[in-house]
C-alpha cells in the first residue's frame, strides 16, 4: 500500500453510526439533537415547580417583597436617569439606603428592565422562573458531561443500544434531583435566595 492511499484513508471522514464529517454525533430522525432534546425535556420538567409563581400577587415569603421593591426602586431610578443608583431613596423612612452597595446588583437588572414592561412583582416572579431554568438547564449539562466523558461526544461510548440517550437520561436525572431538591424549593420560595 503506497502513502497516498494510506494518507487518504486517514483524512476520510467517518460515516454510518460514528457521525459526521465533523465528527459531531449524527442527529435523531426528527432533525433534533439529543442533547437539545434532553434541554428541551428539563425545562418541560420544570414546570410544575413554577407552579407557585401562577397565583395571583406576590406569595409569603421571608424577604421577597424587599426583593420586589429593590426592583421597582431600580426601575424607578432607572426612568429618572440614574444607571447605577447608589442610594434608593425610597427606603428607610425616605432616608434612603445605599441597597447596591452591599447587595449584588446583576441579579436585579434584568428585574428592572422588565419592571418598566409588566410591572415589579410580574418581573420577580419572572427573575424566579428564570432561575428555575437556568439551575435545571446547567444541572442537566453537569449531568451530561459526567454521563459523556471528557470529550462530549456521546459516539464514543462504545456501548451498545441505546448508549446515545445515556447522558440524556443522566442529564435530566440531574436536573430533576436538583430542581426539586427541599432545600432548593425552600431556598427559592422562602428566602428567594436567586434574587439575592
Amino acid at each position: 500500500m503506497s502513502t497516498d492511499t494510506t494518507s487518504q484513508l486517514d483524512a476520510a471522514p467517518p460515516t454510518g453510526s460514528q457521525g459526521n464529517a465533523k465528527g459531531r454525533p449524527r442527529h435523531h430522525r426528527s432533525g433534533i439533537s439529543p442533547r437539545l432534546l434532553g434541554a428541551l425535556l428539563t425545562l418541560l420538567l420544570t414546570l410544575p415547580a413554577l407552579a407557585p409563581l401562577l397565583r395571583p400577587g406576590f406569595f409569603v415569603s421571608d424577604d421577597g417583597r424587599f426583593h420586589v421593591y429593590r426592583i421597582a426602586a431600580l426601575a424607578n431610578a432607572w426612568r429618572q436617569g440614574v444607571l447605577y443608583p447608589r442610594l434608593f431613596p425610597e427606603f428607610g423612612f425616605d432616608y434612603g439606603q445605599a441597597v447596591l452597595n452591599f447587595y449584588a446588583p446583576l441579579s436585579y437588572f434584568p428585574g428592572g428592565l422588565a419592571a418598566g414592561v409588566i410591572g415589579p412583582v410580574a418581573a420577580g416572579k419572572l427573575l424566579i422562573a428564570l432561575g428555575f431554568a437556568l439551575a435545571a438547564l446547567a444541572a442537566y449539562g453537569y449531568g451530561w458531561y459526567l454521563a459523556v466523558g471528557s470529550d462530549g461526544n456521546p459516539e464514543n461510548l462504545g456501548e451498545p443500544r441505546g448508549y446515545r440517550w445515556r447522558p440524556i437520561a443522566a442529564g435530566l436525572l440531574a436536573a430533576v434531583v436538583y430542581t426539586y431538591t427541599p432545600y432548593h424549593l425552600a431556598d427559592a420560595y422562602l428566602r428567594l435566595t436567586g434574587l439575592a
